[in-house]
């Protein structure tokens, strides 16, 4: 039985959601590491963390898009998703030009500009991460809708419940 491309959404979101999360910051910290240790392969790792951040970030950014249609036009639900995905992709712009700055030796440390703007872009992360889950938990934007994520079994037994408990 094939999967139609609302239940794949549905599936894959959530990681492509959180790998850049995960992944951009990793490159910064693994910089530092090289800086402390001076062993190169740190510097690599950085490098490749960087660059998977930034392509699952991009893909992340492809489902945002998709889910911004449902949203109403105007409404400050909207004008936070709108937000949120432009400093998705200024995070994103950041940690590109630092991976360029780095291309001359991956096996050297980053150029200071290149580790300045992955902190630059570290604190909008930060500050982008906050807005998201202010769209998922405050908005209701986002991953799979709390009915979804219920069995109907449970949602079956919790509405007799509730309608036993006002009898």
């Amino acid at each position: 039985m094939q999967k139609s491309p609302e239940s794949a959404h549905g599936a894959v979101k959530p990681a492509f959601l959180a790998l850049p999360v995960g992944l951009l910051p990793s490159g910064v910290i693994f910089d530092v590491v090289y800086l402390l240790t001076g062993r190169p392969v740190w510097a690599q790792t950085a490098l490749w963390m960087i660059a998977a951040g930034i392509g699952c970030a991009l893909i992340a950014a492809v489902f945002g898009f998709i889910d911004s249609f449902s949203l109403p036009a105007g409404s400050r639900t909207k004008r936070s998703c709108v937000a949120h995905s432009a400093i998705d992709l200024g995070i994103a712009v950041v940690f590109a030009v630092s991976l360029l700055l780095r291309r001359s030796d991956p096996a050297l440390a980053a150029p200071t500009s290149a580790m300045l703007l992955g902190f630059f872009g570290i604190a909008l992360h930060l500050v982008n991460v906050h807005l998201g889950g202010e769209l998922l938990r405050e908005m209701g934007v986002g991953l799979v809708p709390v009915r979804a994520r219920v069995p109907s079994s449970a949602l079956e037994r919790a509405a007799t419940r509730d309608a036993r408990s006002r009898s």
